[in-house]
């Protein structure tokens, strides 16, 4: 899914898709309660090396988008900041490495299990 306008994503499932589950190309992107997996990559924002503004993802299930060279999270091309926490990496701990770009950006304050107001884990 892409758009040029805000987009907000809440209390659905996004799987099994040969791209990114989401991808937004503007800078204006909620994403909340979503299940996000098996697709070719997660949730990817793209915007050019504009200012980032109005990106949120929260309280989702984030995993298990793993193609070669892709994330479950990866915001490219930007300055500032997005608002990334309370979310389910499938794994306790949150992201690793190799499914969040780019490299250091991290959620804070990660969930230990899947979302509870997330469609189930598939």
């Amino acid at each position: 899914f892409a758009s040029s306008t805000p987009v907000s994503i809440s209390g659905g499932v996004i799987s099994h898709s040969g791209q990114d589950g989401v991808y937004e190309a503007s800078s204006a992107l909620t994403v909340s309660c979503e299940t996000v997996t098996g697709n070719h990559g997660g949730v990817s924002v793209s915007s050019d090396g504009s200012i980032l503004q109005g990106v949120s993802i929260t309280q989702s299930n984030l995993y298990g988008n793993a193609a070669v060279s892709t994330y479950d999270l990866s915001i490219e091309g930007s300055t500032g900041s997005a608002a990334v926490s309370h979310n389910w990496w499938g794994q306790a701990g949150g992201p690793t490495s190799t499914q969040i770009l780019p490299a250091g950006f991290t959620d804070p304050s990660p969930l230990s299990a899947p979302s509870t107001c997330a469609p189930p884990v598939p």
